[in-house]
């Protein structure tokens, strides 16, 4: 199911795969159990993906996100320590949270519009790596900016 989605709307593995491995083991254990074939899934579309060679792609996106990318390292960093410290009952919660706005504001056809402003770039890079890091949910929250923060959707979906 999560292949499927993905597939549709460009992510969904890590959504649904933690979603539903956390209801049989432990968030923790969940998350690690989708760390390698999550890092599989965007390392071949980082290598495959569009129209730039991989260094290329490399270097126009570390160019133009670098401060979102560092960002979401430093959130992801912090919603590590949340996963560690808060019950996961209240971090599943966040989950569904996350999964529930991503699919009602595509449900609803909603388009968010951000700017790519240095402040919108931190918080959007925070946020999306504590959630990422508390959750395994960091790719649908980079791709409502990524997608948000531009009039060119052809932009994204060919790699850049």
């Amino acid at each position: 199911m999560g292949s499927l989605l993905h597939g549709i709307t460009g992510i969904g593995v890590t959504l649904v795969t933690t979603g539903s491995l956390a209801s049989m083991y432990p968030l923790q254990h969940a998350i690690i159990l989708t760390i390698f074939p999550s890092f599989a899934l965007n390392l071949m579309t980082w290598l495959i993906g569009g129209e730039r060679s991989v260094w290329g792609n490399f270097t126009y996106y570390l160019k133009h996100y670098w401060l979102l990318a560092l960002m979401s390292l430093l959130g992801s960093l912090v919603g590590v320590k949340l996963l560690m410290w808060v019950d996961s009952n209240y971090i599943l919660l966040l989950l569904a949270v996350v999964i529930a706005f991503y699919v009602t504001s595509n449900a609803l056809g909603k388009k968010i519009i951000l700017t790519t402003t240095t402040p919108v770039l931190i918080v959007t890079g925070l946020i999306a790596g504590i959630v990422g890091g508390s959750t395994n949910a960091m790719s649908s929250i980079l791709l409502m900016y990524l997608i948000g923060s531009t009039n060119d959707k052809k932009h994204y979906r060919q790699g850049g």
